[in-house]
This record gives C-alpha cells, structure tokens and sequence, in this order.
C-alpha cells in the first residue's frame, strides 16, 4: 500500500512539473503593447555584423535568404522573457574541418541594433522559431 502511495505522489508531482512548462502563446494585444525596442531598419547589416564578429572564418560566410524583422518574444524560464524583433538567417559557413556544410537556417533576435540572442538552427528551447 506504501508503495502504491509512493508511486502515485510520483506520477502527480511528475504531471504536474510536465504541466507548468506550458504556457499559452501571448495574445495580439499584449504582443503589440510589449516594448520590443526600436525596429531594425538595417537588420541585414545587423545580421552580417554578428557574423562578422561569430564565426571563425569570417570572410567565407554565403547568406542565403535573410527574413523581415518580426515581433518575438523569447522565453526561457530561468531568465525571463526578451522581446525584440526575430530575424532568420540561411547561412552557409566553414565548420572546425574547414569544410562547408550547406546552408542551415538561424533565428536571430535583434533589440535596439544589437544582436540579443540567437537561435542555432532555429531552434530555441526544443522549439523552431525559424
């Protein structure tokens, strides 16, 4: 009987954690009321910049499409969320063999011209954003 108790508390406090990582998108109101700094006029040169300074072969860089700027907030529990507007970026670059992988695709979150966070691949927390 202990043991079913012990088994049962488990399975709820396991539920429940599972259950509180959810959260429902922002509604459109609270999106637009959200201070997500100033929009990114020249957010291709913002996005060339970044790379510039990231990447370890710098002048060997191909950027395929680079998306409009976007309204986006990240969120990850242990920080709080950072709103800004959402770039994605198709880039082809060297890797640490020197060699070229193809194009992957990167989400980059700009605020008030500078880069605030980036996204490998597109995906922040398990979750595409690109």
């Amino acid at each position: 009987m202990k043991v079913m108790k012990t088994a049962s508390a488990s399975i709820c406090l396991c539920l429940a954690s599972l259950m509180s990582g959810c959260a429902s998108p922002p509604l459109a109101t609270q999106v637009a009321a959200t201070d997500h700094g100033a929009f990114p006029d020249q957010h291709e040169a913002i996005v060339k910049g970044y790379y510039q300074r990231a990447l370890q072969d710098r002048g060997q860089a191909f950027y395929g499409e680079i998306s409009e700027p976007r309204k986006y907030s990240v969120d990850s529990t242990s920080e709080g969320a950072t709103h800004g507007y959402l770039v994605c970026v198709a880039l082809a670059a060297r890797n640490t063999n020197g060699n070229y992988d193809g194009y992957k695709t990167y989400g980059l979150l700009i605020r008030n011209g500078a880069v605030v966070h980036a996204a490998r691949y597109g995906v922040f927390y398990a979750k595409e954003i690109c």
